[in-house]
């Protein structure tokens, strides 16, 4: 099967913003946008940022019930895969 499967820029980590929370992330570099999958012990979402200067949360899963923290958590991920 080699060549079927092209490697897409990406990064895993986890964030501890420090009350008890731990977000598990996995984000992944499209064409024009980051796609961050977020895991936590309560819930799964998966937030899509417009690859502008500002990362702007194009769309997410949750939709209005997405946390800000969630948000945060996810935008700096996004913004440690733009800089790689």
């Amino acid at each position: 099967m080699k060549g079927k499967f092209e490697p897409l820029k990406s990064l895993a980590g986890y964030y501890e913003p420090g009350d008890m929370t731990r977000y598990e992330l996995v984000a992944v570099e499209r064409w024009d946008t980051v796609e961050v999958v977020v895991l936590n012990d309560a819930f799964f979402d998966r937030i899509i940022f417009l690859k502008d200067n500002a990362l702007t949360v194009y769309r997410s899963f949750r939709g209005e019930d997405t946390n800000p923290w969630t948000i945060k958590a996810a935008r700096n991920l996004a913004e440690e895969l733009m800089r790689k």
